[in-house]
């Protein structure tokens, strides 16, 4: 059996059917004490998630001078963890998954202590090391975004706080039991034993335990850090990025006139892309220009319709071919971070190597959070699966090497130093030199050298400019190395092996 014991915010926001990739949880609502203890005395083996600190926290220091407020959140958190772990002892094939608390901005003191309470928690649960109970950091603090009266969250940001949760307990439930006492104790056996060679097993052991909690916490935080740049992608649907342009005079040095010429071209290419469309540009901002190349150009539009409908008259346009003359490099995309670009040249790549004579693999990547699909070749029904990033990772991770990565690595540059695995999973810091590199080795072999790159942005020529006057400006970088056939799989489709 699943459980779920949670407090409002818990009870609030889950609801089987919304998270159906997840178990399906036997929900209890405990907003005190009480009725958590109560709770307890009646479960059978099962795993357990238990989110409840908030809410006792609270009611233990309400009725305190708040010089004692810690004393009091101190004894509640203790008490509650000494009833999860007897009988955690009590049934050995329960897991539990122990939640942090998240903030309370309705109680002023309580973001102070939060460091705290979460240490005790720490410490506590440290005290007994349960190899069937563990803890589950709260999700990030730019993610908790609660209504007015300070104590639940927003829709948003409560189903963010769930499907992060559940998915950090189902890892921690999915993972088998290693019981580190018997661990200890044989190892022991083995140094008294053997001497030197058994201190060399120890510390093989304590390397592959750590590698092990090392890679579980990387896998939650790229989800966490994929949840949140999915929301924050979603909020820019109605914007329109545009590669690949250049007007036949320098862009004007006042800022406001500079703001309308971008407007006027942009108007242009969406006349070409879709005549008599009617569309409203509600703002325009220029990328990095260079005289007459505009290497980037975002435009926000009156509605999330017409950027859909432009981005796909463009899609056909270049299926069909018609992107020629002033148009031939033009590019245009969706507007969404560096890390969901990141992700992208990472699922392409697994799409590659996972595409074969049985089964096409391919990646959905001008939405707001990139989908990776897996059908059988020549069909044309619905994928058989289908994985978020995170998942994808976890499942066909293994699928890649460092060659394989050149292109991820090059687009994350510096941007992730040191939190590479953290947001990638297969992105290591340590290989990060020598992948690009390689990528640019090859990439220079095949393209006339790293001079080509420059002019990542690619340009339109117009007026009286000359072919010969691009040849070192690069199709735009999300564009490379894959033919677009449509809105569906635009640079989603992985070239045949």
């Amino acid at each position: 059996m699943n459980y779920l014991i949670g407090s409002s915010n818990v009870y609030k926001f889950y609801k089987p059917e919304i998270f159906k990739e997840r178990r399906t949880y036997n929900m209890i609502k405990c907003t005190r004490l009480e009725s958590f203890l109560a709770t307890m005395m009646e479960f059978d083996e099962g795993n357990v998630v238990v989110s409840i600190f908030e809410n006792l926290i609270v009611d233990a220091t309400s009725k305190v001078p708040k010089e004692k407020a810690e004393d009091s959140w101190k004894k509640v958190l203790t008490d509650v963890l000494d009833v999860i772990k007897v009988e955690a002892t009590r049934k050995p094939s329960s897991k539990w998954a122990v939640v942090m608390p998240m903030m309370r901005p309705a109680i002023e003191w309580f973001k102070g202590d939060l460091d705290r309470m979460k240490d005790h928690i720490k410490k506590e649960l440290d005290k007994d090391n349960l190899i069937n109970v563990s803890r589950i950091d709260s999700f990030p603090v730019l993610s908790q975004q609660f209504d007015k009266d300070g104590i639940h969250l927003t829709p948003a940001s409560g189903k963010i706080f769930l499907d992060l949760t559940l998915g950090a307990a189902e890892e921690f439930f999915d993972a088998d039991n290693v019981d580190l006492t018997s661990e200890t104790a044989h190892a022991a056996d083995e140094m008294a034993g053997s001497g030197l060679e058994g201190v060399i097993k120890r510390i093989e052991r304590l390397e592959s335990d750590s590698v092990e909690r090392k890679e579980s916490d990387n896998l939650m935080f790229a989800r966490m850090r994929e949840e949140i740049d999915s929301n924050m992608n979603k909020n820019k649907e109605d914007r329109i990025v545009i590669n690949g342009i250049c007007c036949k005079t320098p862009l004007p040095t006042d800022s406001k006139q500079k703001i309308m010429k971008l407007r006027e071209i942009a108007m242009t290419i969406f006349e070409f892309l879709k005549p008599g469309f009617p569309c409203k540009i509600v703002f325009a901002n220029p990328g990095r220009n260079n005289d007459h190349i505009l290497p980037m150009v975002e435009v926000k539009m009156e509605t999330i319709e017409q950027a859909n409908q432009l981005r796909k008259a463009y899609a056909e346009k270049r299926k069909a071919g018609d992107l020629k003359g002033d148009y031939e490099r033009l590019f245009i995309a969706n507007c969404v971070n560096l890390a969901t670009r990141v992700r992208v040249d990472i699922l392409k790549a697994l799409a590659q190597k996972m595409t074969n004579d049985k089964e096409v693999a391919y990646v959905v990547g001008f939405i707001s959070r990139p989908m990776f699909h897996i059908k059988p070749r020549g069909s044309d029904q619905r994928p058989s699966r289908s994985f978020t990033f995170v998942d994808a990772m976890k499942q066909f991770g293994g699928w890649l090497d460092k060659k394989d990565l050149g292109q991820a690595y090059t687009r994350a540059g510096t941007a992730f130093v040191g939190q590479l695995s953290q947001n990638f999973v297969v992105l290591k810091d340590q290989d990060a030199t020598s992948a690009v590199r390689s990528f640019d080795h090859v990439r220079g072999g095949a393209r006339g050298g790293r001079g080509h790159d420059k002019g990542r942005g690619g340009g339109y020529a117009r007026g009286g400019h000359k072919a010969g006057d691009y040849k070192a400006k690069a199709a735009p970088s999300t564009s490379r190395g894959t033919k677009r056939s449509g809105e569906d799989d635009i640079n989603l489709t992985p070239s045949k092996k």
